[in-house]
């Protein structure tokens, strides 16, 4: 082609190319999540190739098409927002300094065709400084701080692209340095006074939004977002319309694994076992769900079970177990039962506490005080004894309702405690059976010995509370110094439950 072209001798002729990026992070498939080196160079090799082969020639040329294939504002999550600005950074640079005009393709998810506005405008104001700049970045524009224990220190990795660090502000305010932050080469931290102040009370999601300023191009965005590790449920659907239950507790889903039990991929694209993102499976934040796409089942093997993994935004890793038997399909979260596995090979046992009913042993209405007491006569007259009856039987009905209400009450009670060091929450049921195990991020950490003890001490917290839940119950309804509430709650009370939330 370019020696066509150059044989034409038309300078008004010019050459055009598209470029969508190297394909496993442009549809985010094969566990291409991050803006890293195989994109960098194939972008790098591509635009040296048009260089070198038209414009060094003198043959100008268009780079007519260019975007992410999966970018649409309509299926938000399939390339992350900050991987996303450095793809933008830096084909706008690689471009530029290679003399390629570029015209992005929008078929709507950029500009808005009904009031001529940018859907993302700091994406916009990238793209255009990046004709005439660079603008700095950063290995991530999100901060995950867990919801509960200590909260430590952050850092982010500055690519300055020849810029220099000038500040980090949130909306007008400009942070402290060395108190809210610290700046060290390319090492940007968020110190662990400044991320308490920022997450506040560290309801899930983000907390707060930051931009690092630099001395050219456009800040770089950073949110702080508080979150705990993510849940899921056990689901039956079918191979049409099947939906994972789940938690997401503040994290957002970057990919997903899919194996079967040999290790092997499963489902499309079998060459990898990360499936693409929306094609196969897609999260829906505000229905808490994950659903897993006809497309994915239609090459799952029948019969099979397939070992997903889904991986977080903060790091954290959750497996999921899906079976599928013809069209039908059953799912379950296998963090509860190795819990449970884990718990039973401890050399602690965990007894069950089950209340006991409670007894009621009035004396016959029909008896006086058999002392004598005020009536001075054992027995009464029929007035009397009509009159002691009802008033009796209204008691005795008051007592019943109250001690059923008690009862549900109890029988209600389901609690959740966590371990000292927030490796693992246990819940509950009212007999003080272990009804659910969940493992942090954290448990990933620690040795089994150490999650074993993480279990038990959780449980024990939980039969604590349980036990003080207990008694709220039994006071609200009918006494904690009655004879009743003394049956009802000497099945809650045990040998260990005096402090043991500190000893765990």
């Amino acid at each position: 082609m370019a020696t066509t072209i150059s044989q034409l001798g038309d300078k008004n002729i010019a050459a055009t190319v598209h470029f969508y990026g190297w394909w496993p992070f442009s549809v985010n498939i094969a566990g291409g999540t991050r803006y890293d080196a195989n994109v960098e160079q194939d972008m790098v090799d591509g635009f040296d190739r048009v260089h070198n082969t038209f414009v060094a020639k003198g043959i100008p040329v268009i780079v007519g098409e260019w975007a992410l294939l999966s970018y649409d504002y309509t299926r938000p999550g399939i390339i992350e927002r900050g991987e996303l600005l450095k793809f933008f950074e830096a084909v706008g640079y690689h471009a530029r300094i290679r003399k390629l005009t570029t015209m992005l393709w929008d078929a709507g998810s950029f500009l808005n065709r009904n009031d001529l506005q940018w859907r993302d405008p700091g994406l916009y104001a990238l793209m255009k400084a990046s004709w005439t700049t660079r603008s700095a970045t950063a290995s991530s524009d999100q901060i995950y701080v867990p919801r509960t224990g200590t909260i430590t220190s952050k850092a982010l990795t500055l690519n300055l692209n020849g810029a220099s660090f000038r500040s980090l502000r949130q909306g007008s305010t400009v942070l402290t340095i060395g108190t809210d932050y610290t700046v060290s080469g390319t090492t940007l931290t968020l110190t662990s006074a400044g991320l308490t102040r920022l997450v506040g009370n560290r309801a899930p999601g983000v907390n707060a939004n930051l931009e690092a300023h630099f001395s050219q191009g456009v800040p770089w965005p950073i949110s702080i977002i508080s979150y705990d590790p993510p849940t899921q449920a056990g689901a039956t659907g079918t191979t049409s319309s099947f939906t994972i239950p789940t938690q997401f507790r503040g994290d957002q889903l970057a990919t997903m694994e899919a194996k079967y039990a040999d290790g092997s991929p499963a489902g499309p694209a079998n060459w990898t076992s990360y499936k693409e993102f929306w094609s196969n499976f897609q999260p829906d934040y505000a229905a808490n769900t994950i659903l897993l796409k006809p497309e994915f089942f239609a090459e799952v093997n029948d019969g099979s079970t397939v070992t997903l993994t889904f991986h977080f935004w903060s790091g954290t890793q959750i497996t999921y177990r899906v079976t599928r038997s013809g069209t039908s399909v059953t799912g379950r979260s296998p963090g509860c039962r190795a819990a449970a596995r884990l718990l039973l090979s401890s050399p602690h046992d965990a007894p069950e506490l089950s209340p006991p009913a409670a007894t009621l042993t009035p004396l016959n209405p029909l008896l006086g005080n058999r002392n004598g007491g005020a009536m001075g006569n054992p027995l009464l007259d029929a007035e009397d004894a009509r009159e002691r009856l009802e008033a009796w039987q209204a008691n005795a009905s008051r007592r019943a309702a109250d001690t059923q209400a008690a009862s549900a009450g109890l029988r209600a009670l389901r609690v959740t405690a966590s371990d000292a060091h927030g490796i693992v929450e246990v819940t509950v049921d009212s007999t003080g059976a272990m009804a659910d195990v969940r493992l942090s991020a954290r448990a990933q950490r620690v040795s089994l010995e150490q999650t074993q003890q993480a279990i038990m001490g959780a449980y024990r917290n939980a039969r604590v509370k349980l036990a003080e839940a207990a008694a709220e119950v039994v006071r609200e309804t009918v006494g904690a110094d009655s004879a009743t509430g003394r049956a009802l709650l000497a099945g809650f009370r045990t040998a260990d439950t005096e402090d043991e939330e500190g000893r765990y």
